[in-house]
C-alpha cells in the first residue's frame, strides 16, 4: 500500500473507530478531520488504491443521490476487507 493509502485508512478509523463491513463512510471529511489534504492528489491516489483493493466500494444509491446535490461528499461502503484493513491501518 501506498503512504497516501495507509494515511487514508488512519484518517478514515479516526473518524469512525467502530467501523465495519457494510458501514457507509465519507473519506473526504475524514481526511479533511485528520488534517490532510482531500483535494490533492494523493487522496485520488488513495481512494482508487483502496477501491482496487476491494476495500471500498461505491453505491449506486448514493451516487443517484449526490449527483443531483451540491456540496455533498461521495460516501463508499466498507467491505470486509476494507474493515480488516482499516482496522489493522
Amino acid at each position: 500500500m501506498r503512504a497516501e493509502t495507509i494515511w487514508l485508512m488512519r484518517a478514515i478509523r479516526a473518524r469512525y473507530p467502530d467501523v465495519e463491513a457494510g458501514a457507509m463512510v465519507d473519506p473526504y471529511a475524514a481526511a479533511h478531520d485528520a488534517a490532510l489534504n482531500p483535494d490533492g492528489p494523493g487522496y485520488d491516489t488513495a481512494i482508487r488504491e483502496l477501491l482496487d483493493a476491494h476495500a471500498l466500494r461505491s453505491s449506486p444509491e448514493w451516487d443517484r443521490l449526490t449527483s443531483t446535490a451540491v456540496g455533498v461528499n461521495p460516501q463508499y461502503e466498507v467491505t470486509s476487507k476494507g474493515e480488516l484493513m482499516i482496522s489493522g491501518a
